[in-house]
């Protein structure tokens, strides 16, 4: 799968990986796994996932920029968000797509003999995981979230500063991949307060379903680790406005833009959570109200964490419908 024509043309990671999850009651299972291996294969040594590869002749030009004559491609990992997505969509694939299950054998090469794992598929498209295998590959990601994610975790220590950050010396870090996206935020709404408990929330599904033996107390923690982060983020990016300042917030603009309709009444208070925290122009919350909450980080953290939710009756009651497969159990999860 490649993302940004005409552009760039190029493997990335956080597309890829949304647009299986958008797509997977349509792709085949083949072209699932195709694509998170191809997330595999790029992902780097402590498990964080490749935002961008640069291949072709833009490869060789970097290459020569910095002094190399060499075609080879190099990976970038600066985005934060694209390391919380592989989980959800392992348990997308493996346990809630027919027939998956069993492809655990033919394409994670996972062996059971005595309780133990015999593992032999093997990466080979970015040299520096030549010779790891895929299943080894998917742990490095789990365990790298499972570490982020701990600080904030642990008791009494659920402070701004363990929130995830953006990288050291980035001004991006999540889908809004642009200098102004989330307003200058180093801490980012949709990473801290749906994609790491979903993340989390996914691992201890698959360490449940014998992913991951060497840690199986990850079925209890990863979900322990889970609710605190669903309990305890929220409040640091709600934003409430008064009804009577909401009110001249409406009445202004109107004047201001020559709008020609009504103003409307604002009858309560206003309450929605900020882009993130820390932004520019010394805002401690990015006052801008959002999409988060339905587009897909919230698709993502209601899959994971509302496995009852009516996904098949939604599809059934939308114009969508002739795109449903009936056989397909949306709400598996």
């Amino acid at each position: 799968m490649l993302a940004g024509t005409w552009r760039f043309l190029t493997y990335f990671g956080r597309d890829t990986m949304i647009a299986m999850l958008l797509m997977k009651d349509r792709l085949s299972n083949e072209a699932l796994e195709a694509g998170i291996g191809a997330v595999l294969e790029r992902e780097n040594g402590t498990g964080v996932i490749c935002h961008e590869e640069t291949i072709g002749d833009y490869a060789t030009l970097t290459n020569l920029l910095n002094n190399i004559t060499s075609s080879a491609p190099s990976y970038s990992y600066i985005m934060i968000d694209s390391d919380l997505y592989l989980q959800p969509l392992l348990v997308e694939y493996f346990l809630n797509t027919p027939g998956a299950l069993n492809r655990t054998i033919p394409f994670l090469r996972y062996l059971r003999f005595l309780s133990q794992l015999t593992i032999s598929t093997i990466a080979s498209v970015n040299p520096a995981n030549a010779g790891v295998s895929y299943a080894e590959l998917a742990f490095r990601n789990a365990f790298h979230v499972m570490s982020i994610a701990a600080p904030f975790a642990a008791e009494g220590n659920q402070t701004e500063d363990n929130l995830i950050h953006l990288r050291e010396g980035q001004i991006v870090g999540q889908w809004r991949d642009s200098t102004y996206g989330i307003g200058g935020a180093m801490i980012p709404y949709d990473v801290n307060t749906a994609l790491v408990p979903a993340s989390l929330r996914a691992i201890a599904q698959l360490t449940d379903a014998g992913f991951y033996p060497s840690y199986s107390n990850w079925s209890a923690l990863a979900n322990q680790y889970a609710q605190v982060w669903e309990d305890e983020t929220l409040h640091f990016f709600e934003v409430t406005v008064p009804q009577a300042e909401a009110q001249q917030r409406v009445e202004t603009y109107v004047q201001e833009s020559n709008f020609t309709g009504p103003a409307g009444n604002v009858t309560e208070d206003i309450l929605f959570y900020g882009l993130g925290l820390n932004g520019y122009n010394n805002q401690s919350i990015v006052l801008v109200m959002n999409s988060d909450d339905c587009l897909f980080p919230g698709i993502l953290y209601l899959t994971i964490r509302f496995p009852s939710f009516p996904f098949d009756e939604y599809y059934k009651s939308n114009s969508i419908n002739d795109l449903h497969e009936p056989n397909r159990q949306s709400s598996q999860c």
